[in-house]
């Protein structure tokens, strides 16, 4: 069986493409939890809703480059 292969030079790119989308679902998720405030506890430690802001902003703007290279 011969098996297809990318061209090298798309392998980058796929990466690159698949990131970016996975990057702004987490994003999106981030972001929803913040909007209404669904309560999240690691183990006995409470995570306040300001950091999920803060966390989708920065994957936010990471999925937005990731896009761009791409």
């Amino acid at each position: 069986m011969d098996k297809k292969q990318l061209p090298p030079a798309h392998v980058p790119k796929l990466f690159s493409t698949v990131a970016a989308i996975m990057l702004g679902v987490l994003a999106g998720a981030l972001a929803y939890r913040g909007y209404y405030g669904i309560d999240v506890a690691v183990g006995t430690f409470h995570v306040p809703v300001l950091m999920s802001w803060i966390a989708a902003g920065v994957f936010g703007i990471v999925a937005v480059f990731a896009f761009r290279e791409a």
